[in-house]
């Protein structure tokens, strides 16, 4: 105890000498979803998340932390309890402070749940429990990240989608130059997962008598080249990134013996017999000059490259887009025009290969004092040279709105409205759709301000048509300058078949530039021509949120 008070004694008066400062932020969140109804069968869901974000700053050097619970984590599932510590001495300390220049190539440091960014290709933003250092001395640049990207999760009639071993990443990106600048960098990945963190399952297999296992445990080596040539202020750029990867689907089969391999090589991925070898590369640049942007890319990705650092990456593809955007009148007129095509079955392995086209034209208005306005045409095209697949699609799209005041009221106005043609070579699969949307918020002198929503989509089959309507009117007034309170009516039909109905509420006060709170309950009741007995749903949000 003595020793606590010590430490608050300590914190407080280098706090109050200016020598360490506090800030930061915290948000608690909670929801509950209720649907009732004789027949339904999804139980009430609840939820409370809690996020802190603390800053420590020590002589202007700030640490950031950043937690982050929620009831629904378990074990039985990826982690979604989270923290993240970061300090970025290059960023604050440059200009301010007399420190070694050491400490200034220090750009990032982070330990906790990171989610580093690399390239595309190669580790893109997945969250990794473990640490990034990013170093940039002079001209050279040091990056490096180690942790886990999964951890364990055993097999059960309640996780099976969940289930997973445990995966374990290392990463480096060495090279000259800074990322956001000219460079050349080398990438080098590793990932797998360790085979005894989990017990391996199997299932009945569908038409024998033999099993299955469900997950194997896998490998992933990957090694890479990125780099961009910058001119003109970053007005032209191009940028290319060329990736190798090997993809092990049992890391537990024997290793194989390539003599016309350098040994070297084996001894760094251990090529298995369930190892598989791919690539893909791009090229992207953009030109900016005289208020014109004129952008391009093309790129290829084999149909076995994976990357563990990008996990939702698609494969066997190869695709090229190009486009043109124009501004005029400082930014008050604009043209823009764009291309995209993708074709898959690179190596003709597949028995059919399918192309996909798609276009987008657009102009725009924005002048002071008058409606602005955007139209789009959106055409694509999709075939496959075997299947009897040959589909497209025409989109055209207008988005206008106004602000203007009258007698000291101020009104916003705006119009969306699109429509759809979609043909395909099996007819009854041809569709055309039509929506349009206007809202409108008036706000008065008085601290009171009325919202109205109006939804209405058409959507026309050969042998049917279905309408949705929607509304959607709200009313909120200020009490004190600091508690907002608002009542809302919604309703919609999808036509005379089921309908909706439903209230909100939703209350806000501002206690004082340290904490807020706000609430959010809804009740809807649903409708359906079609069901024995309708369904009802309760809906309640909460918050409190602060910041220091």
């Amino acid at each position: 105890m003595k020793k606590v008070a010590l430490l608050i004694l300590f914190l407080a008066f280098v706090s109050y000498a200016g020598i360490v400062d506090f800030s930061g932020s915290a948000n608690l969140y909670g929801e509950y979803d209720n649907i009732e109804g004789g027949d339904s069968l999804i139980e009430p869901s609840s939820q409370v998340r809690f996020t802190l974000s603390p800053t420590i700053s020590i002589a202007t050097l700030p640490i950031t932390f950043d937690f982050q619970l929620s009831s629904l984590e378990s074990k039985y599932r990826q982690a979604l309890n989270k923290y993240r510590i970061s300090i970025q001495p290059e960023k604050m300390l440059r200009d301010k402070v007399n420190v070694p220049s050491f400490v200034l190539s220090i750009s990032n440091v982070e330990f906790g749940t990171c989610y580093p960014y690399f390239s595309p290709y190669t580790l893109s933003s997945v969250p990794v429990s473990g640490g990034v250092v990013e170093l940039n001395p002079g001209f050279i640049h040091l990056e490096g990240t180690m942790g886990n990207l999964q951890r364990s999760v055993d097999w059960s009639d309640t996780t099976y989608t969940d289930y997973a071993y445990e995966r374990n990443l290392y990463a480096f990106n060495v090279g000259v130059g800074r990322r956001e600048t000219s460079h050349f960098h080398f990438i080098f990945l590793h990932a797998g997962d360790d085979s005894s963190s989990v017990s391996p399952y199997f299932i009945p297999a569908v038409t024998d008598t033999d099993s299955v296992e469900v997950t194997k445990p896998m490998e992933n080596y990957i090694a890479g080249i990125d780099l961009k040539l910058s001119l003109l202020d970053n007005r032209f750029y191009i940028e290319s990134e060329l990736v190798g990867t090997e993809v092990t689907r049992d890391i537990r089969m024997p290793e194989l013996d390539f003599e016309e391999i350098p040994s070297f090589l084996t001894d760094i991925f251990h090529p298995r017999m369930s190892s598989s070898f791919d690539f893909a590369f791009t090229v992207n640049s953009a030109l900016n000059i005289y208020e014109t942007e004129i952008f391009g890319s093309f790129g290829m990705v084999g149909p076995g490259f994976e990357s563990f650092g990008n996990p939702y990456l698609r494969s066997d593809l190869f695709a090229y887009e190009a486009g043109i955007k124009k501004n005029l009148f400082n930014n008050s007129f604009f043209l823009y025009g764009s291309l995209e095509k993708e074709t898959d079955n690179i190596l003709g392995l597949k028995g059919s290969t399918t192309a996909f086209n798609a276009y987008e034209f657009g102009i725009g208005f924005n002048f002071a004092n008058l409606p602005y306005l955007d139209f789009s045409y959106s055409p694509y095209t999709e075939r496959n040279d075997s299947l009897l697949l040959e589909r497209s699609s025409k989109m055209y799209s207008v988005n206008t709105g106004y602000d203007f005041a009258f007698s000291n009221i101020s009104n916003y106005i705006s119009l969306f409205f699109s429509y759809q043609d979609y043909t395909d070579l099996d007819n009854s699969n041809n569709y055309s759709g039509t929506a349009i949307s206007v809202s409108d918020e008036i706000n008065f002198m008085i601290p009171l301000s009325l919202s109205l929503a109006v939804d209405y989509s058409e959507t026309n089959y050969p042998d049917m048509s279905e309408d949705i309507l929607s509304f959607d009117v709200g009313a909120y007034y200020t009490f004190f300058e600091r508690w907002t309170n608002g009542v809302g009516f919604i309703t919609s039909s999808e036509g005379e078949e089921s309908s909706k109905k439903g209230i909100y509420c939703n209350s806000s006060l501002y206690l004082s530039s340290f904490a807020n709170m706000n609430f959010d309950i809804e009740r809807n009741f649903y409708d359906d021509e079609e069901e024995t007995e309708d369904y009802d749903e309760w809906r309640l949000i909460g918050s409190i949120s602060s910041s220091w």
